[in-house]
């Protein structure tokens, strides 16, 4: 075990390699997660997707959904819901699938995509039976070395799904509640998840609307300043968005290292951006309310990369910048009906 001494010393040599000019530095810079685009801010609609993913859970009802609109994040508040989960409830396995439509849904084709996003070595071999064994037969095996009697399976893109891929889901889901596993669904869509819920409920499909999608719930974008607010500080926050790994370096002070040591946080270009995204949205005659993570994530992003070069002691952005940013984020485009 390292000692407290050799800890702070591959610390102190990491921030040195991250934060000085050279070799080290460009290459970190390009494994930076805000480079790679795959952050997971920890705001409160991922909050609020996590609690409502967690009382399922505990209850142990069948299954819910939650709705958002187009770039709202769903998939990146996928992923920190599970990562969350992973620390707060270890003991139980869960399953990630992203659906993909078909212009003709077959058990064969939903099992297979199963399989490929378990990541099965196995997902393109055999006939539909062997395939769906597979599926079976991972989800026990996953609960059992885990000694648990609950599953849990997060679905993303649940719009691209049927009557007949829900009732290929219920199906498996029942023989695994035979072997005493019970399967709780989150499935996350587009609102036109409403309309497949709509479609079954008038076909009295009650099975399925019960058990998968009998309480629809929106994941909402950010809705006011405070939460845009908590966006930026969670950049500012190394406990939350570090990088690299135990340097102790933020994203902001990786990004901006001169500008950090004399005092300049991310948190002091909130108000500026708020009120750049305020006057995109009245240029098209809205008062836009549900602003989504991709959106704020891209400013961000467009911010860093267009002012890393400008970073020195009392730097701060002018609003010019900020209109920039949030115009490379693609924002406006989203605002056109």
């Amino acid at each position: 075990m390292q000692s407290h001494q050799e800890i702070n010393l591959r610390s102190l040599a990491l921030r040195e390699a991250a934060l000085t000019p050279g070799e080290d530095r460009d290459r970190l810079y390009e494994e930076h997660p805000l480079v790679l685009n795959a952050i997971c801010i920890p705001t409160g609609p991922v909050q609020e997707a996590y609690d409502i993913v967690r009382q399922v859970l505990v209850h142990r009802d069948p299954g819910t959904c939650l709705t958002a609109d187009f770039r709202i994040g769903k998939t990146t508040a996928i992923h920190a819901i599970t990562r969350q989960l992973s620390r707060t409830t270890p003991d139980v396995p869960f399953g990630f699938v992203i659906v993909k439509g078909h212009d003709k849904p077959t058990e064969r084709n939903f099992f297979t995509d199963i399989l490929l996003d378990f990541k099965h070595r196995a997902a393109t071999s055999g006939t539909t039976t062997d395939r769906r064994t597979r599926v079976l037969s991972t989800m026990l095996s996953q609960a059992m070395q885990k000694k648990s009697t609950r599953y849990l399976l997060l679905v993303d893109e649940g719009q691209n799904w049927g009557e007949s891929e829900f009732t290929f889901l219920r199906d498996l889901t029942n023989d695994c509640q035979e072997r005493n596993l019970a399967v709780i669904t989150v499935i996350f869509g587009h609102p036109a998840l409403k309309q497949i819920r709509a479609h079954l409920v008038g076909k009295a499909r009650m099975d399925l609307v019960a058990r998968f999608l009998l309480t629809p719930r929106v994941f909402r974008g950010i809705q006011d300043k405070e939460d845009f607010l908590a966006t930026f500080r969670a950049h500012d926050d190394a406990g939350l968005l570090e990088f690299p790994p135990h340097s102790g370096i933020c994203y902001s002070e990786f990004f901006f290292p001169q500008a950090w040591r004399a005092g300049w946080r991310l948190e002091h270009e909130g108000d500026q951006a708020w009120d750049a995204f305020c006057l995109v949205s009245s240029d098209f005659g809205r008062h836009e309310k549900n602003i989504g993570m991709n959106w704020i994530a891209g400013a961000i992003r467009n911010f860093f990369f267009s002012q890393a070069e400008s970073d020195s002691p009392g730097y701060m952005a002018s609003r010019n910048v900020w209109r920039d940013a949030v115009d490379a984020s693609g924002y406006a485009a989203s605002l056109v009906v």
